[in-house]
């Protein structure tokens, strides 16, 4: 054990890591070492054994520190990669010139990784179903950033990034209300089933990959432009240019993702992991406002969690929708859901807008009812009475019981309407 401290004390001196503000350790008297044949091969050779057992090592940088590796470093992880992988993560031009370009990106890494805390337990469950690699869990990242309502310009949508017609073949649903490829776990479940289907298609993932960014039928057009290649890498030239870049790109975001720390990434952990939040089954009408009031939760929040729901509010489904919602909160829901469907309904959204309608009217009379009449010579009551309307004498004589309207005389001033 203690040659192995002395040799992982030599490589802190190699180039393993290289940035201005790293901090090297203290030097080390090598004369105990000295009785070793070929040091610097066994050095090298205890680098490599470290490297594809772990490359965890703890490595210190300042804060603002960006650590630059040599394309030998790369390489060497990129092997490790590639050979836990069924994807071909191999190390080429366009990869590392990918890699090079993430590697600055550390505040969109760091991102990346905390909304990962969210949406990879959710994507692995589902990988594990459909039986596909767990490198997949990337694909969202270079789909839409981890943005469940992110939208192209081609009107793509969500985190797997579905055109309306591929996500109308796999099942989910669009409307003015509720889009399902925003939803992340039905859209998971359609993309997991979905790449499922071009594998078996072309028995090869980075061909999997360039079907999912530009349909199948581009990809069988640059085979066949090519002679009848079989690789992306030999069919790529006769790709379109977004997709000549996607798989490089899916390689340089398994890299990032798997040695964040290694490239100095700040981590932050997210509000909520996927283990901190539930679902519970709607059957009638809910709006997110309403949701509010009675569990006192900011409806932001209860959007942010749902979606799907493109106007925050959970229409009347045929069946059952279901609504997410922080685990400590899924009680106060239950208990109150008599309440919030209530007031959410469209009944009683017609039955405020009729009593509104109503609230006018009577504002209307009362205001007309707050009426005097002055007095004039030769008035008499049933004269006073047919200048209004809803009011008899009799009543205009009970307004004013408290005078005698028999006696009255110019000048004197009634009540007209209480």
């Amino acid at each position: 054990m203690k040659l192995l401290k002395y040799f992982v004390i030599i490589l802190s001196f190699s180039s393993f890591a290289q940035s201005e503000n790293y901090n090297n350790k203290d030097s080390v008297d090598l004369e105990s070492l000295y009785y070793l044949n070929d040091l610097e091969t066994k050095t090298k050779n205890l680098y490599n054994y470290l490297a594809k057992s772990s490359l965890n090592q703890e490595i210190i940088f300042n804060k603002d520190s960006i650590p630059f590796y040599n394309d030998s470093i790369l390489n060497e992880r990129l092997i490790i990669l590639d050979e836990n992988s069924p994807f071909e993560l191999i190390s080429n031009e366009s990869t590392l010139k990918a890699i090079n370009v993430y590697a600055k990106k550390r505040k969109y890494i760091a991102r990346m990784q905390k909304s990962s805390k969210f949406y990879f337990p959710l994507f692995e469950q589902n990988l594990s179903k459909y039986d596909l690699p767990y490198e997949l869990k990337y694909l969202p990242i270079v789909e839409s950033a981890l943005n469940p309502v992110a939208k192209s310009r081609a009107g793509a949508r969500g985190l797997w990034q579905f055109m309306p017609p591929t996500g109308r073949m796999m099942g989910l649903k669009i409307s003015s209300f509720v889009d399902e490829r925003c939803d992340p776990y039905l859209s998971t479940d359609a993309a997991c089933n979905y790449l499922s289907r071009l594998y078996k298609i072309y028995n090869d993932w980075s061909l999997a990959l360039a079907a999912y960014n530009a349909g199948p039928g581009n990809v069988n057009k640059a085979i066949r432009r090519s002679g009848g290649k079989k690789t992306y890498w030999e069919i790529r030239e006769f790709l379109p240019r977004e997709t000549q870049n996607y798989v490089p790109i899916f390689v340089a975001i398994n890299y990032i993702m798997s040695y964040s720390k290694e490239h100095n990434v700040q981590i932050i952990n997210p509000e909520f992991t996927y283990y901190d939040v539930d679902t519970v089954h709607v059957c009638d009408r809910i709006e997110f406002d309403k949701i509010e009031e009675w569990i006192c939760y900011d409806k932001d929040k209860i959007a942010a969690l749902n979606p799907m729901f493109l106007k925050d509010i959970i229409p009347k489904p045929e069946n059952t929708y279901s609504l997410v919602l922080p685990s400590f909160l899924i009680g106060d829901f239950i208990e109150n859901e008599d309440s919030i469907a209530k007031y959410s309904s469209l009944t009683y959204q017609y039955s405020l807008l009729a009593q509104s309608s109503t609230t006018v009217e009577k504002t209307e009379t009362i205001d007309k009812s707050e009426v005097y009449y002055t007095i004039k010579n030769g008035d008499t009551l049933w004269d006073i009475a047919q200048l209004y309307k809803g009011i008899s004498a009799d009543d205009i004589q009970k307004l004013n019981s408290s005078i005698n309207v028999h006696r009255l005389k110019a000048g004197d001033v009634i009540k007209i309407y209480r």
